[in-house]
């Protein structure tokens, strides 16, 4: 059962909501996602260190 129930805007206004049928989701590839999760953590990631010193000092100030 894979339904969803929508409301679109169009030109600023919203339409009454409805609903579709979609499609299942496809198989993933767990390596795919393992290369992807590795990727964002090489541009995205930051020493946790340094992420609770500035947390830190946000909230001492």
């Amino acid at each position: 059962n894979f339904n969803a129930y929508v409301k679109l805007m169009l030109n600023n206004e919203t339409s009454k909501p409805f609903s579709i049928a979609t499609y299942p989701p496809e198989k993933g590839d767990a390596e795919t996602a393992e290369a992807i999760k590795e990727l964002s953590r090489l541009k995205y990631g930051r020493d946790k260190v340094m992420v609770e010193r500035e947390i830190g000092e946000r909230y001492i100030n």
